[in-house]
């Protein structure tokens, strides 16, 4: 089977220390000019970003790459674009059609709208006799009146993503790659540009999707890598790998909790081995006679018996789907309040 991309045993080794990098940086590509390997020894101050990680996309798949903060997914991403080189593996793309959404949206703060969108339309072969036609779709899809003649270091991030995502639906690449670039701007345009993904997707489009947004992953990925620490811990199914995830962040929480509890004695928590048991639980819109819908005011109320009194107490409530997987969470250390309801909500 033909790869559009091909991860090969990457490793990354970066520098802590500034003092140190550049020098590094320039014993590093004196290596390269004359053609000798990098070794896997880490120098002082040095750590691994990336350990051996591989993977690899064929036409129409769309994968996901899930992770906390620190894992190595920017890191990845960077190399895959040729902005880094690996210290180790390599690299092989079966196209140059290929496009990098990134939260900058790729856009020169010196140039006018039009004349970055002129630029990238070229840069990805576009026919030079029908930019006026493709100028018109992207003008019109930004929605930015007037600033589409402006330098766009005079946009405001929500302008700047309008247009970046604007220019991006004008574009048909063989794999979009695409890094933390779905979470911005305002929800309507957001939703205008993930229908043009979804209609990618469908026609046979490839897209390497690397997000914190766990239902955008669920929504477009059919198979996810979860990284720890730059090691690849799993891959396989989209639902497997999230909840895979999700049993990382509860022991990162955990060992957080268990340190904060023992730097402070006086605490009282209610473990699992005390008498706890759940009475009822209501959910019920926070304008009676209202229906719930995404975005409306919700009151959840849980009825719980104790066995043990405790004055502090902490709640927290996650919505999601019947696979386990969190949509939604909800943290509070009141007896009564009212929450707002963020997450779309699926059926």
């Amino acid at each position: 089977m033909t790869h559009l991309l091909n991860v090969q045993g990457i490793w990354k080794r970066l520098c802590q220390r500034p003092e140190k990098a550049l020098r590094y940086a320039m014993e590093d590509l004196g290596r390269d000019l004359i053609d000798i390997k990098q070794t896997k020894r880490l120098r002082p101050g040095e750590f691994w970003a990336l350990r051996d990680i591989s993977l690899s996309i064929s036409p129409g798949e769309v994968v996901g790459v899930i992770g906390q903060n620190g894992a190595g997914k920017s890191t990845l991403i960077k190399i895959i674009s040729g902005i880094i080189n690996p210290t180790h593996g390599r690299i092989s793309l079966g196209s140059k059609n290929i496009a990098l959404i990134d939260s900058d949206g790729g856009l020169n703060p010196l140039q006018t709208g039009r004349e970055n969108a002129v630029t990238q339309l070229i840069m990805h072969g576009h026919d030079q006799q029908l930019l006026a036609e493709e100028l018109l779709e992207i003008e019109d899809f930004a929605d930015i009146g007037d600033f589409f003649e402006a330098p766009v270091g005079s946009y405001s991030l929500g302008m700047r993503l309008r247009l970046a995502f604007a220019i991006y639906s004008r574009l048909r690449p063989d794999l979009f790659i695409i890094d933390e670039a779905l979470g911005g701007g305002d929800e309507q345009f957001r939703n205008r540009f993930r229908t043009y993904l979804r209609r990618y997707i469908d026609s046979g489009g490839a897209m390497l999707l690397c997000s914190h947004e766990m239902l955008a992953v669920q929504s477009f990925c059919e198979r996810c890598i979860l990284l720890n620490r730059g090691e690849l811990v799993v891959e396989g199914s989209t639902v497997n790998v999230i909840a895979r995830h999700h049993e990382l962040c509860r022991e990162r929480d955990n060992k957080n909790t268990l340190t904060l509890s023992r730097a402070n004695k006086s605490s009282k928590a209610l473990d699992s081995s005390q008498a706890c048991t759940i009475k009822s639980i209501t959910v019920k819109p926070g304008n009676p006679g209202e229906s719930i819908m995404p975005g409306c005011q919700v009151l959840i109320s849980i009825n719980v018996a104790i066995s043990d009194d405790i004055e502090n107490v902490a709640c927290g409530i996650e919505i999601g789907l019947s696979e386990h997987i969190a949509l939604a969470t909800i943290t509070g250390g009141y007896p009564t309040r009212t929450f707002y309801l963020q997450a779309p909500i699926t059926t």
